[in-house]
């Protein structure tokens, strides 16, 4: 059972498109899992210069219910709350326990580059 104010935010999980000869998998036309509840939390951010440019990367922490089959491949796309908008790369994957067992639970570590 959720807390109240729990899962107050909304995303989509993004699964990039198998093109062929692609070395690397576009997320167009990405399936999507849609409208998934969940807790975006903004955990800190860094400027980096690259060439003549500054990077700027933001990291967060997602909290959501179980979800079989997700991994570091994949993206979010924040579609409510005070994040939406954002696309969040998926970084690291860690299932928690919560209840004793009744309720499983994903935290996704995540990071947000920021075209500055």
């Amino acid at each position: 059972m959720s807390r109240p104010g729990e899962f107050r935010d909304m995303c989509d999980i993004e699964q990039p498109s198998e093109a062929d000869g692609d070395p690397v998998p576009a997320f167009d036309g990405a399936d999507k899992l849609r409208e998934v509840p969940c807790d975006v939390v903004y955990t800190g951010g860094s400027e980096t210069y690259r060439g003549r440019g500054i990077e700027a990367q933001s990291t967060y922490v997602v909290e959501m219910h179980h979800y079989e089959g997700i991994t570091p491949r994949m993206r979010l796309a924040v579609t409510h709350g005070i994040h939406a908008g954002r696309t969040l790369n998926i970084r690291a994957v860690a299932n928690v326990d919560m209840n004793g067992g009744r309720a499983p639970r994903v935290q996704l570590d995540c990071s947000e580059v920021v075209e500055v």
